[in-house]
């Protein structure tokens, strides 16, 4: 913590930085969820003393930086290279008790770089003394940018040729079972990476389904996957093994 004081004046302090609400998993948060980063901070002066307080996310790397202005009780956005946040937070998100101020920063972050390391956070404040208070908070959260198939199922896994198959399951985060928003995710099935059948483009509660997929005239076993905006490659269906009918070669 830094100090600096204004004559007469009494100190500004941040007290607390947390992660409050929107996680994914513990201490993460996921690309498209809102979520909600919690600041406190105090005047003994009283709370109408306070000029601004302000986060900056990431301070060693690209040093996105936000503010709350007393004044108009108003959130601003001061820099974002990388317009990887999006904040919404208003008036609301903004409560007074005695001479501490309570700040709920809400973020949806709409793209992000495959950096998942935890991110620090450093509050500062100033007051109409031009007194400032600096904290660091360290590791407050990780973004986790990638979703993965789970439960994923085909309605026969023993068909003929040419039979019509459905491939359901549903999608989360990476390492969770938290659904990303209800949304176009674009997921698709694949046979030897060219897409079979349609393209579901209503993911609701992390559930998909891609229906009516014909499956080759060949018989074999067939390995078809999953894939779809932020999805990793290599997610696979259980084997469809397509074999000719009872009687015949």
């Amino acid at each position: 913590m830094t100090y600096t004081a204004g004559s007469c004046n009494s100190s500004p302090t941040n007290d607390a930085c947390t992660l409050s609400s929107g996680s994914v998993a513990t201490a993460v948060v996921g690309v498209n969820t809102e979520f909600t980063i919690q600041t406190k901070h105090s005047d003994s002066d009283g709370p109408t003393t306070i000029n601004y307080a302000q986060i900056t996310i990431d301070v060693s790397g690209w040093a996105a930086v936000f503010r709350w202005t007393e004044t108009t009780d108003s959130f601003s956005e001061q820099t974002d290279t990388n317009n990887y946040f999006t904040l919404s937070s208003t008036s609301s998100d903004s409560s007074s008790s005695g001479n501490q101020w309570t700040l709920n920063w809400k973020f949806t972050i709409t793209s992000w770089e495959t950096d998942e390391t935890a991110k620090s956070i450093r509050t500062y404040m100033v007051d109409d003394s031009s007194a400032t208070d600096q904290d660091d908070y360290s590791s407050i959260f990780s973004v986790e940018n990638d979703l993965q198939g789970s439960t994923l199922t085909v309605s026969s896994e023993q068909v003929v040729p040419g039979a019509s198959v459905d491939f359901s399951g549903y999608v989360y985060y990476t390492g969770t079972t938290t659904a990303p928003p209800d949304g176009d995710y674009q997921v698709k099935v694949s046979l030897d990476g060219t897409q079979v059948g349609s393209t579901d483009d209503t993911l609701v509660s992390g559930a998909f389904s891609v229906t009516s997929v014909t499956t080759p005239q060949s018989t074999g076993s067939y390995s078809y996957t999953l894939s779809g905006s932020y999805i990793g490659s290599g997610t696979s269906f259980p084997i469809v093994q397509v074999s000719a009918p009872l009687g015949q070669p």
